[in-house]
């Protein structure tokens, strides 16, 4: 992935719910957050084109003390879908992180996405514990106003608690 692709990126992540974590506000990583992970050595960002077109992405994070990968997320545009580009984007994945030292991997897959669950348990992948899921968002909601929000639904509400901090 470059720099040119965050746009692409972003909005597939934007219009795609299986990535959603909430059941009221559309949310993706900020572009500003993305290009920092292009830039990471320990974020793993791979974008997928078929005849010059783009065809999806994968993100993932790697931490090199421990020596787990996180795959965040994969996300193959519906056109594209069923012709074998999300397992070669996989697999590509698996082989890279490998060979940065990565000796486990581990993914949070929504219970509805039963597709999800059927490919990585047949690419060797074992079915954990259910977990419940949390999250919070930072703090500092200037650090949020600088991204790219506009087409979140957090945005009005958002302003409304800048305008009563200043």
């Amino acid at each position: 992935m470059t720099s040119e692709d965050i746009d692409q990126v972003f909005e597939l992540g934007m219009a795609t719910k299986e990535l959603q974590i909430s059941e009221t506000e559309e949310m993706f990583y900020p572009k500003e957050d993305l290009l920092k992970a292009i830039n990471s050595p320990h974020h793993l960002c791979l974008v997928a084109w078929v005849n010059g077109i783009f065809a999806g992405f994968r993100l993932a994070q790697l931490d090199p003390g421990l020596g787990d990968t996180y795959l965040s997320d994969i996300i193959i545009k519906p056109e594209f879908r069923s012709l074998g580009v999300g397992r070669k984007l996989f697999e590509t994945s698996l082989k890279i992180l490998e060979s940065k030292g990565s000796q486990w991997s581990w993914a949070l897959v929504h219970e509805d996405n039963l597709y999800m669950q059927q490919f990585l348990e047949k690419q060797g992948f074992t079915k954990g514990r259910k977990f419940y899921f949390y999250y919070r968002i930072n703090s500092n909601l200037m650090n949020l106003k600088r991204h790219d929000i506009s087409r979140h639904s957090l945005k009005k509400d958002l302003e409304l608690v800048l305008e009563n901090q200043l």
